[in-house]
């Protein structure tokens, strides 16, 4: 199913006796796991008939035994089960599954575990959910979808969010919806009621992720400033950051500057890339490279790629210190990228 059909059933309150859901948007996951538990109960017996377990715990035959019981004076109940032990359930989940109580509404949500694709077990489990009911996985939101949420997210806490300032916010912040709310409430509390949350704002008082303290790291050895680059690589270690994640991030980076400039010799546009690569929700970095591609001297993307894969091995099959072998592939980065050999 897709999120557009649950979220009509949702606003028509016509149900499905069974939903799994599950995927890498833990917030969507939970939202809709709320939104349907409330939709189902409404009435003054909604805390007697909304049950919630924890999988991990709760042991299979007590879920079984609440979702085959009676509601209390309504017509239906909703259950939740959250982080379901399929492994553990075996065989015993698939009875209810195949035959589940007109009067019950059976929720199972992932955020603490996702099927695996390669277990008998899951794909059983998935497949009686499917038929019973439904499954959604919840992917990333794309950012123009993001951006959406964001503006109208300032909108309901009586502050302006113009377009831009929420660009800004998901390239700083992440594409996390749960750690995006936080930085928008946040970020409106700042500004206050009927403040504009502007693109000063956001730089001045959104949190950075890993990925957004990199790319302005990247930023500074694309424009050849290599004592700012150490300076900014000083900072992400002061932070505990592992040395082989920011290495992998950066290298993340100039692979996105190497797509798009094979995209341009080929007479692609850039935001052709998405196509082939997987930057959902994430369409700002291929906007961001085809931007700095153009300062970039000829053959420098390759050469910055060898340099990367290089400390890469260095990083992970020698005793070498990771501030030394990060140190010198930052200078070597910013002489590539003012033309200088290397």
């Amino acid at each position: 199913m897709t999120q557009q059909q649950l979220q009509q059933e949702i606003r028509s309150g016509s149900f499905r006796p069974v939903y799994a859901l599950y995927g890498e948007e833990a917030y969507l996951v939970c939202h809709f796991a709320d939104a349907i538990a409330a939709g189902v109960c409404r009435d003054g017996m909604a805390d007697f008939n909304r049950l919630s377990f924890d999988g991990q715990e709760s042991p299979w035959d007590d879920i079984e035994q609440a979702a085959r019981s009676m509601p209390l004076m309504a017509e239906r109940k909703c259950v939740t089960v959250r982080n379901c032990d399929v492994g553990a359930a075996g065989d015993k989940i698939l009875p209810l599954l195949q035959d589940p109580p007109a009067d019950t509404v059976l929720v199972f949500l992932f955020t603490a575990v996702q099927p695996n694709a390669k277990s008998a077990r899951w794909k059983a489990f998935l497949s009686a959910c499917d038929k019973a009911g439904g499954t959604l996985e919840c992917k990333h939101l794309e950012e123009r979808e993001l951006v959406r949420l964001l503006i109208k997210g300032a909108a309901r806490r009586g502050c302006t969010m113009p377009e831009r300032a929420a660009q800004a916010l998901v390239e700083r912040s992440g594409e996390d919806l749960l750690l995006l709310h936080n930085e928008l409430d946040k970020l409106c509390a700042v500004v206050g009621r009927g403040g504009d949350v502007t693109v000063g704002i956001v730089e001045r008082a959104a949190s950075r992720t890993l990925d957004s303290s990199v790319f302005a790291l990247s930023k500074a050895l694309l424009q050849g400033q290599a004592e700012r680059a150490l300076g900014l690589l000083d900072t992400l270690l002061e932070q505990k950051e592992d040395p082989v994640a920011v290495l992998a991030v950066l290298a993340n980076a100039y692979a996105d500057l190497y797509r798009v400039k094979a995209a341009q010799t080929a007479a692609v546009p850039a935001a052709e890339v998405g196509k082939y690569y997987a930057y959902g929700g994430r369409e700002f970095r291929l906007r961001n490279a085809a931007a700095d591609v153009r300062r970039l001297p000829s053959g420098a993307a390759e050469k910055s790629l060898e340099c990367l894969a290089a400390a890469d091995r260095r990083l992970k099959m020698s005793r070498a210190d990771n501030r030394i072998v990060l140190e010198q592939l930052l200078v070597q980065l910013a002489r590539i990228a003012r033309g200088e050999a290397v």
